[in-house]
């Protein structure tokens, strides 16, 4: 919290804190706060209900025990005295189990060895915790590596002297050039390694000693590891010198009739454990695996041409989905292979979830700058000051913390004041509440309501970059207005954009471009369609501006393969499962392309900002 920030010579600053997460959790599960009502400065978590009350109430009675056991670690106490406080947090905030009984017992027996030390030394002064970390830090660094030594059939060690002991089979692993033998990092206040004299200790000499020591251990078999091709370039990369050293010297003293005996001695694995050359008769390679085995076969066999997951029509639509929301046929043009996959076959593909960031804010970027500014147009569009604003969105916690916080927010005023500006002269006179649509077009029909209508004219706007969806969207409810026969409502509108705008200009008739949406619609409920949003927008711009067929291929797969500045669409998961082996830019693509961008292009005809 806010005092343990002072504690560490910190601003005592709760935002970001432990305790301010906790109390948001707890104050959303007792009340309501719509991202905008708090309570004694507190703003509540509004997605906390149901069955995640118990997970809550267990966590937050973890977090105390634990921050309990923390606060207690702050005072300074004798060798026994620490030794009691660290064996009643390991009884309390550690569950013994089969699996951690071993590694709990070098931990307890460590803490106990305090009080011995006490015993055997006579101090009794306090001491503070950081001399016990130290401590205990250097124990279990000597006790991980002397684990798993002569432990059973097998035994894993690291290499340290006094350990010759013979086996049948002594195998050295990650013998790589500069791993071993080590590279000796001296501290500045090392005399000895700044003035050396004869006589004086040398990692590099002891180990080369305890490789000679492991290789004299070894009765029957000796294998040394080591890697020897480089990931980037398959480069060949030397082994550490101690191993050059030790094939030189078998080169010199053995020899093997017509073949260098360092081939004979030397292995060179394949980089796929299901290379065929593992699992051929009179090969030096060999594997047991059964998986690889079935890998390999499966390489020599007929290979067969990857075909599209959906290669014949679906079923065609029940008459009760011939009813179809203005929702749902946005969200259809929002990704047509989405919405085939989800809606007709019910099948859901994995997207990667928004990762929430474990760093404190230090300055106001990307997605979180863009959240800031539209709530801040929302306010401002609601006749509200921003002082509010900015209380609600320092207690979830967006911003920098102190004066750089809310030097970041006063700098997001001014572009979104203007962009209000210029929103205001078309949000003015009343607003009506919706347009009922329902209305019947090439064998569906049409429900919906279709709000953001002002004076008869529909305004949609973005505090942002204007996408191909925003496009799509805004010209799909300007041709359902057209074709509504609602008189009041005039088939006129506007997008607007941070830095463009558009006129939906008036349309004499609007129903058979309003028909071919719906039949494409209708043909994506059966079969994959190759439209992609953003894409065929690139297409069809790349042909206005007077490119050629294959130039404008060009653009159009520079759009779909995206650079390293943003994402192009393959990257989409579902693009990827259906056109990610196969070329997407066939005459389908060139069609309907055009069929749905060129009257939109035609009709949106870009103005001022």
């Amino acid at each position: 919290d806010g005092a343990d920030r002072a504690l560490r010579g910190l601003p005592d600053s709760e935002e970001n804190t432990w305790r301010a997460g906790i109390e948001r959790l707890l104050l959303g599960f007792a009340m309501p706060g719509r991202e905008s009502m708090m309570f004694q400065d507190i703003l509540p978590y509004d997605r906390m209900e149901g069955s995640e009350s118990q997970v809550l109430g267990n966590f937050v009675a973890f977090l105390e025990e634990l921050f309990s056991q923390v606060s207690m670690l702050t005072d300074s106490r004798t060798l026994k005295g620490w030794a009691e406080a660290l064996s009643t947090m390991l009884d309390r905030l550690f569950l013994l189990s089969e699996d951690t009984e071993q590694d709990t017992q070098i931990v307890r027996s460590a803490v106990n060895r305090l009080s011995l030390i006490e015993d055997q030394s006579g101090f009794t002064g306090q001491i503070e915790l950081a001399v016990v970390r130290s401590w205990l830090e250097s124990v279990f660094r000597e006790e991980s590596g002397g684990r798993g030594f002569l432990t059973g059939r097998v035994t894993f060690c690291a290499m340290l002297p006094m350990r010759s002991i013979p086996f049948k089979v002594m195998c050295l692993i990650g013998m790589n050039d500069g791993a071993f033998p080590r590279a000796a990092t001296a501290v500045g206040f090392d005399l000895i390694s700044r003035h050396p004299r004869r006589g004086d200790r040398s990692q590099r000499i002891d180990d080369r000693y305890l490789f000679l020591e492991s290789i004299i251990s070894a009765r029957e078999k000796l294998y040394i590891s080591y890697t020897g091709q480089g990931i980037q370039d398959n480069s060949e990369i030397p082994p550490s010198v101690l191993v050059s050293e030790l094939l030189d010297y078998v080169e010199q003293g053995f020899e093997i009739p017509e073949k260098q005996i360092r081939d004979y001695l030397v292995v060179r694995h394949r980089l796929q454990a299901f290379s065929p050359r593992y699992f051929q008769k009179g090969n030096t390679l060999f594997s047991y695996s059964d998986e690889n085995c079935f890998a390999s076969k499966a390489l020599s066999g007929t290979r067969k041409e990857p075909v599209p997951f959906i290669t014949n029509r679906l079923f065609e639509p029940e008459q009760a989905e011939k009813t179809v929301s203005l929702q749902d046929i946005m969200r259809f043009f929002d990704n047509p292979v989405r919405f085939l996959l989800t809606r007709r076959l019910c099948l859901t593909l994995y997207e990667a979830e928004t990762v929430i960031v474990e760093r404190e804010a230090f300055e106001l970027a990307g997605l979180e700058r863009y959240a800031i500014e539209r709530r801040l147009c929302e306010w401002y569009l609601s006749g509200q000051d921003a002082a509010p604003l900015y209380r609600i969105i320092r207690a979830a916690g967006m911003l920098p913390h102190g004066e750089v916080g809310s030097a970041a927010f006063r700098k997001t005023i001014p572009g979104t004041a203007r962009f209000v500006q210029r929103l205001r002269p078309y949000l003015q006179g009343e607003k009506r509440a919706s347009c009922a649509v329902d209305i019947v077009c090439a064998g569906y029909r049409l429900v919906g309501q279709i709000s953001d209508i002002w004076q008869g004219r529909l305004v949609r706007f973005r505090y942002g970059k204007i996408r191909a969806r925003d496009r799509l969207r805004a010209w799909l409810l300007h041709l359902v207005r057209a074709v509504s026969g609602d008189s009041s409502c005039r088939p006129r509108g506007l997008l607007i954009g941070k830095d463009t705008s558009f006129e939906l200009q008036l349309l004499e008739d609007g129903r058979e471009l309003l028909e071919q949406l719906v039949s494409l619609y209708d043909r994506g409920l059966t079969e994959l369609t190759p439209f992609f949003p953003e894409t065929s927008l690139a297409y069809v711009q790349a042909l206005r501006s007077k490119k050629s067929h294959d130039e404008a291929l060009k653009a159009a797969q520079r759009a779909w393969a995206g650079s390293d500045y943003r994402h192009g669409e393959c990257e989409d998961p579902y693009y990827e499962f259906c056109f990610g082996r196969f070329d997407p830019f066939d005459q389908r693509f060139v069609e309907l392309a055009c069929s749905v961008y060129e009257p939109l292009l035609t009709h949106q005809k870009e103005v001022n900002p």
